[in-house]
């Protein structure tokens, strides 16, 4: 449960159904907001802002921008032609 405004990585791990290392890799994109890493007396632990707001990073594959392929008889597919 998160404490004040604050949320544990296993905790954003559950509610976005993710993997702890993934949140790692949000937080080191800073992809999470305005995380901070606080020393605990078991360790340093990182902590995200709650409510949890994701932005959202580019998906898939980047476009083709070299419009040299597509004059060499290469579609957007890949294939010949």
């Amino acid at each position: 449960m998160p404490f004040g405004k604050w949320a544990t990585v296993t905790e954003a791990a559950e509610h976005y159904g993710v993997t702890r290392q993934r949140i790692h890799q949000l937080i080191g994109k800073q992809m999470l907001g305005q995380c901070k890493l606080v020393s605990m007396p078991r360790g340093d632990v990182w902590l995200i802002p709650f409510p949890f707001d994701r932005k959202v990073g580019h998906v898939g594959r980047p476009p083709i921008v070299n419009k040299e392929r597509e004059t060499n008889g290469i579609d957007s597919i890949g294939r010949g032609g």
